[in-house]
């Protein structure tokens, strides 16, 4: 199956119309208000301050978004504000969410929005996870996420230390993994493989192929694994793993790291990535990358933070949920 995101057209009228009512919205097709419902859809379509994207999946529009420009005073670019995202029931878990959020924030960027943001019903748990996983940030109703980092905006609460002077847990600490996180490490990893593109896993790895994996891996030499450990638990991993087979890749290394659904957020990947780049700098190391799925904002920023850079990009490299994915690579020097 293959999955594109595009700009709406008028002929898109019925496809729309039916996700809007499967989102609750009243049904106008076939009713006596429909040729004025198609008059609205076409104004809608043409407002100056309004980009309107659908998915189209093999012919078929399965999803829809919106984005409202909107200026704000005091601020040198307008908000984007997102009336509406939706995923047809029948097509969700397929990607098609995270490619119309990416095409809006490629629209917010584009028009100078320094904050792409959107409201969800306190009900829909699983919208805000995939909300959080796609970098946004949950405040109250709202899920924002921060486009341009040069405003000084938003301001942080009087008795809030800036991020990067507080632990993102209580008591968290950052170590090798020992044989007794294997079950917990599987735990995070599966979640990964059965819901999202970001590891191109189709089935979820056992604890006994776990086990065998767990001992590529040392306290010392080129290929680690730690753990994040939060009062007692483990709440993300991270790699360094072997690059290629034949010896002469034998200095680089590819990175990674996993953080647990309800960690996110939290600092424990940029946890990890610190102490196992500072274990790296020790040892016959010259270049790390990174594979990362498109789209996968949050991964990209964390690799971009510890100063990878992208090297290139793989179209259609793998297929999963019913649809190729691109996949970027990163290098970092050591």
């Amino acid at each position: 199956m293959t999955l594109r995101v595009r700009q709406a057209r008028a002929e898109d009228f019925e496809s729309v119309a039916r996700l809007l009512a499967e989102l609750g919205r009243p049904a106008v097709l076939g009713g006596d208000d429909e040729s004025d419902h198609r008059a609205r859809y076409a104004g809608w379509l043409a407002a100056p301050e309004l980009e309107v994207f659908v998915a189209e999946e093999d012919g078929e529009v399965v999803g829809l978004i919106d984005v409202e420009l909107l200026p704000r005073l005091n601020f040198p670019g307008p908000m984007a504000w997102v009336p509406d995202l939706i995923v047809s029931e029948r097509h969700r878990s397929r990607g098609a969410g995270a490619a119309l959020l990416a095409r809006a924030e490629e629209a917010a960027r584009e028009a100078g929005a320094f904050a792409l943001a959107l409201e969800s019903g306190h009900w829909r748990t699983r919208a805000h996870a995939f909300y959080l996983r796609e970098g946004m940030s949950d405040s109250a109703k709202s899920f924002v996420k921060v486009l341009r980092t040069d405003l000084d905006w938003p301001p942080r609460p009087p008795s809030v230390a800036p991020e990067s002077s507080r632990s993102p847990h209580r008591s968290m600490a950052v170590r090798p993994a020992e044989d007794a996180d294997l079950e917990a490490i599987n735990e995070i990893y599966n979640h990964y493989v059965m819901t999202s593109h970001v590891t191109f896993d189709l089935e979820p790895t056992s604890i006994s192929w776990r086990r065998e994996w767990f001992r590529h891996y040392g306290e010392a030499g080129p290929y680690r694994l730690l753990v994040a450990e939060a009062d007692g638990t483990c709440v993300g991993f991270a790699t360094s793993s072997r690059y290629r087979m034949r010896p002469a890749y034998g200095t680089s290394v590819e990175t990674s790291a996993y953080v647990a659904p309800d960690a996110q957020g939290r600092g424990v990947g940029t946890a990890l990535y610190e102490a196992l780049f500072r274990a790296l700098a020790k040892e016959d190391v010259h270049r790390a990358y990174a594979g990362i799925a498109l789209p996968n904002p949050a991964s990209v920023r964390l690799h971009e933070r510890f100063g990878f850079k992208q090297a290139g990009v793989f179209s259609e490299q793998g297929r999963k949920l019913g649809r190729y994915w691109d996949v970027a690579w990163f290098e970092r020097q050591l």
